[in-house]
């Protein structure tokens, strides 16, 4: 083997061994379910894995419309004044929350993680 072919193997080990962090420290399962609460109180419980569909939630006269599905949820228009329920955005994490307080609605993200039953410290 040359100088060279050492210098390249070196190399595509070094990618190769990068490209694998990632892997390492990614979390493996999705959210299962995103769950409606409205006005405090569970309202609906929603599983992510079909396919995207529009939920509509009124309360009292004010109505917010939610799209849930394909691993993701999100408000898609809401009748509060600021609309930062909309502007937040798509949640795809578990444990991930948006929330429209003007109309006293929680959309939460519920899901098993992994790295949840891992074993982080001993005590004695």
């Amino acid at each position: 083997m040359k100088r060279g072919d050492r210098a390249v193997a070196l190399l595509l080990g070094l990618l190769l061994a990068a490209s694998a962090v990632p892997l390492l420290f990614s979390s493996s399962t999705a959210p299962r379910w995103a769950v409606v609460y409205v006005d405090g109180r569970e309202w609906r419980r929603l599983p992510l894995d079909g396919p995207l569909e529009e939920v509509e939630v009124v309360l009292e006269g004010r109505r917010s419309l939610l799209s849930v599905g394909e691993g993701r949820a999100r408000f898609v228009e809401s009748s509060c004044p600021d609309g930062l329920c909309v502007h937040r955005g798509w949640l795809d994490g578990p444990g991930e929350t948006a929330l429209c307080l003007p109309n006293r609605i929680e959309l939460r993200l519920e899901g098993k993680d992994d790295r949840e039953e891992a074993v982080d410290g001993q005590t004695y």
